[in-house]
């Protein structure tokens, strides 16, 4: 794994082990050298992140994204002119080749990164369910409601009025009734969600960000 780096001081390192460059020379802002840091950020991360992949199993990926790359230069090609035998018999062995490095390294994603995404996923969807429902809103509703109930029926207390105090103490009886059903709901969607974010801190603590 990545944990046992060298232990030269970084200042005698290379910029390219100490993970500041990909390249000892040459330009990294290039629009391809850019594309090749994605698609190596993208292979690591479907590993299960910087610190589950071995030096070999980066070096790998790292070579598949120069394949990928250049494959995707031949492309644009391609797509101005069309492609002669020559060409697409190097695409076609470029491609075989991305794939058995890709077979040395595992073509799925690995476990770890499928089941941080799912929680991911489900984690996402009750923050939907949360905001969509309205539940945290109508909570607040009835209890603006429940207020003035209870307004109206210190006033009908104040002026003896039976029926109007009757009717708002029922009011308010109902509300309470609904408020607690509500409040009952948010809490098991807060919880449940809880869960999940422990889920995934658990299981994507290795993830890039």
């Amino acid at each position: 794994m990545n944990d046992a780096k060298p232990q030269r001081p970084a200042t005698q390192r290379s910029r390219v082990t100490n993970g500041k460059t990909l390249l000892a020379e040459g330009d990294m802002r290039g629009i391809w050298a850019r594309r090749m840091r994605d698609l190596l950020d993208l292979h690591i991360a479907d590993l299960g992140g910087e610190d589950a992949v071995s030096e070999a199993a980066r070096s790998i990926v790292r070579r598949a994204s120069v394949l990928e790359v250049e494959l995707e230069r031949l492309e644009v090609r391609f797509s101005e002119q069309p492609a002669d035998a020559n060409q697409l018999d190097l695409y076609a062995r470029v491609a075989g080749n991305l794939r058995r490095l890709f077979e040395a390294v595992g073509l799925e994603r690995s476990e770890e990164v499928q089941r941080c995404d799912s929680f991911v996923a489900a984690l996402a969807q009750m923050t939907h369910v949360l905001s969509t429902t309205g539940l945290e809103t109508q909570l607040r509703d009835k209890e603006t409601q429940r207020r003035k109930a209870m307004d109206d029926r210190d006033n009908a207390i104040r002026w003896s009025d039976v029926s109007r105090s009757t009717y708002a103490t029922e009011s308010i009886k109902k509300y309470d009734e609904e408020m607690a059903d509500l409040q009952n709901k948010t809490n098991a969607i807060r919880l449940k969600g809880i869960s999940l974010l422990d889920s995934v801190q658990e299981n994507c603590g290795r993830r890039p960000k």
